[in-house]
């Protein structure tokens, strides 16, 4: 469930992603060097809304617990991860003019918590909206 929807002037209207998807499409807006790989200026100003679902934004608990490659301290989905904290370092929101970030409370892919966050809280966001009790791939369903 990806999708971003163009307006005919060329302004992004709408980013929608979700789990691993949502960490590389951030790195994509926030632009600038990624491993040695210039991925091009800021795309903030283009982004009107910004939207997570069931993102591992800070990371996937997954990872403390199974030594899996996308777990990896470069630019993986470790909590711990190069990438991760750069991209959650950022005092400002720079996804879009707007952010939201869809989460579930039984997430069984991203986790709970991650280096002591939510991990599918989306740093400086508008809102969260959380569901209580269904699981990651039944809150995708849900929303798509």
């Amino acid at each position: 469930m990806q999708s971003m929807n163009i307006r005919d002037r060329g302004r992004l209207i709408l980013w929608f992603f979700r789990w691993v998807c949502s960490n590389y499409e951030r790195g994509y807006i926030l632009g600038g060097d990624c491993n040695g790989i210039y991925l091009g200026k800021p795309l903030t100003h283009l982004v009107d809304t910004f939207v997570s679902v069931a993102g591992a934004n800070y990371g996937s608990a997954i990872c403390e617990m199974l030594p899996l490659a996308i777990c990896n301290l470069n630019n993986g989905l470790s909590c711990r991860s190069h990438r991760l904290r750069e991209l959650n370092s950022r005092k400002h929101r720079y996804e879009g003019k707007y952010s939201f970030s869809i989460t579930t409370t039984n997430d069984e892919k991203v986790g709970g918590w991650c280096c002591g966050h939510k991990c599918a809280s989306l740093p400086n966001n508008e809102a969260e909206f959380v569901y209580h009790g269904p699981g990651h791939d039944e809150v995708l369903y849900m929303v798509n």
